[in-house]
């Protein structure tokens, strides 16, 4: 029997998972670099079969100069190769991130999504793609590990949250890059991917490493951890969302819980609860709560003093 080929592998992995219907809309997030534009070719490949209608939306973060102006151009030159419709925004990152006391990673990240949400909203396309793999998934839980995440975190990135999908969490950088080799497709390469300033990238280029003389599967060992969490995860939200159901009182602007009932429930449930409680009253999918207000959230319920306030990201309990 011949051996399957690293592109009929990864149509295989993108058509099993079922992720979108028929004719769907979807926008592919480019970034240039091998992951994205192996994602993006295999979304039209595969996509000839199920009728999607792929559109390339390419960030250009002005942040490194005449390089990043040269990848947008790439991104745009190999979209009207393949004839698919391109759309660019422009950002200005480092402004945003001063006004706004962010770091520029997460303000480059912020402005990122909201152009692609944007995108995604005006076009009526049903996700946004991008090209995540393996490897990022080991890099965001040893991130998410580091900084004391719990479950939640180990799950590390989801395969779809919200409007967000990631078809190749199961497939390794190495993959996606012999992808575009097979396929004849030349990539972009980032140069601030080398900056050992971001902690991202030094833990790809010293922790994982370093980790890989323990076991040199760690990044495949990493994700499976991920897995497990984010099976853990659904349970637990599942266990979370009836009992809101069943013991809450919901209103437009807040939710409503006997106290004396929730101080009852075990911690990991308590906390998750709570946590959907919050999202759901904002009516928010990027609920803000880290571990530290959910802990001040518990102690404001066992407390039990009427009239206690407790301010959070967003709103208050």
């Amino acid at each position: 029997m011949a051996k399957e080929t690293i592109s009929h592998k990864l149509e295989r992995l993108l058509k099993n998972q079922n992720l979108f219907p028929h004719g769907a809309v979807l926008i592919a997030a480019c970034s240039g670099g091998a992951d994205s534009l192996a994602m993006t070719s295999l979304l039209q490949q595969v996509g000839r079969e199920k009728d999607w209608q792929v559109f390339v939306c390419h960030v250009q973060h002005h942040l490194r100069g005449d390089e990043a102006e040269k990848d947008a151009l790439f991104v745009e030159n190999f979209c009207h190769e393949r004839h698919l419709p391109f759309i660019r925004v422009d950002v200005e990152v480092l402004p945003f991130a001063e006004k706004n006391k962010l770091s520029v990673e997460e303000a480059a990240r912020k402005l990122r999504y909201s152009a692609l949400k944007d995108n995604c909203r005006h076009l009526g396309a049903v996700a946004i793609v991008t090209g995540h793999h393996q490897d990022d998934q080991a890099e965001t839980v040893l991130l998410n590990l580091l900084r004391g995440a719990g479950n939640r975190g180990l799950r590390g990135m989801q395969v779809r949250n919200g409007l967000l999908v990631r078809p190749f969490l199961a497939a390794s950088r190495s993959e996606m890059e012999e992808y575009c080799r097979e396929q004849g497709i030349e990539w972009c390469t980032d140069s601030s991917n080398e900056c050992i300033d971001y902690r991202r990238n030094r833990i790809r280029k010293e922790l994982l490493p370093m980790l890989e003389e323990y076991n040199p599967q760690i990044k495949r060992a990493l994700a499976k951890t991920a897995s497990l969490a984010g099976q853990d995860q659904e349970f637990l939200d599942a266990l979370a969302a009836d009992y809101l159901s069943e013991n809450a009182k919901k209103t437009k602007t807040d939710y409503k819980l006997n106290v004396k009932e929730f101080a009852a429930l075990p911690p990991a449930l308590a906390a998750r609860v709570l946590l959907l409680a919050f999202s759901e009253a904002l009516a928010k999918d990027d609920c803000q709560l880290e571990s530290k207000h959910i802990e001040a959230l518990v102690r404001l319920v066992k407390a039990g003093r009427s009239g206690s306030v407790l301010a959070l990201p967003g709103g208050r309990a």
